[in-house]
């Protein structure tokens, strides 16, 4: 399974991170010079997401270790964030190493995951993701750090949201990470307009 962490420090004061899980609202507040780690399971989307941040075409292809320079995201006239240089990486088991200092060198944490393997139970999917879920929720709560959850490819599953985090609230419900869905959202990367919303919907 691979995996991928991006570490973006954000230059923009004030911006609070907001939203739903079940009918709940949880806002994480982003301040100045805050830096985000964005960790994301294979076939996630993270790299498609960091690409229309970015304003750059998408290619499809394996992730190996990419630098990008500094940028800027702009919501509307009045709102935009800065996003410094990172390295955009992929990687193996040997990955898991590089989680720990990821975290403890970020503010904020986003991980995303494939909903549609998840929800349709492909096993060794599942299972990686339940060891990834653990992994974050450990090392955040021990650094004190707020968390995301991204779950994409929504468009695949033919039910509603609020089905979709119902069954996910139900096959976590025992879990000892459960708490690390306060912040958690659904997203089709395949749709420009859902992504914009989405955004807006994460940096508020």
């Amino acid at each position: 399974m691979i995996l991928t962490i991006l570490i973006i420090p954000f230059l923009w004061a004030g911006v609070a991170i907001i939203a739903a899980l079940l009918g709940t609202t949880y806002v994480i507040t982003l301040k100045n010079g805050d830096k985000l780690t964005v960790l994301g399971m294979q076939a996630s989307g993270k790299t498609r997401f960091l690409s229309f941040l970015r304003k750059v075409e998408y290619i499809e292809r394996a992730t190996g270790q990419e630098e990008y320079k500094k940028f800027t995201y702009k919501f509307d006239k009045d709102r935009s964030v800065t996003i410094q240089s990172g390295v955009d990486r992929g990687g193996g088991d040997n990955y898991k190493q590089y989680y720990k200092k990821s975290i403890e060198e970020s503010d904020i944490i986003l991980f995303l995951f494939n909903l549609n393997e998840y929800i349709n139970e492909n096993v060794e999917y599942v299972r990686e993701t339940n060891s990834r879920f653990e992994l974050i929720y450990d090392f955040a709560k021990k650094q004190e750090r707020d968390v995301v959850i991204i779950g994409t490819h929504k468009d695949l599953l033919n039910f509603s949201e609020d089905n979709i985090k119902k069954n996910f609230d139900e096959k976590i419900s025992t879990k000892s990470y459960k708490d690390l869905f306060k912040a958690f959202i659904l997203i089709n990367l395949t749709d420009k307009a859902d992504i914009e919303k989405q955004i807006k919907l994460i940096f508020k």
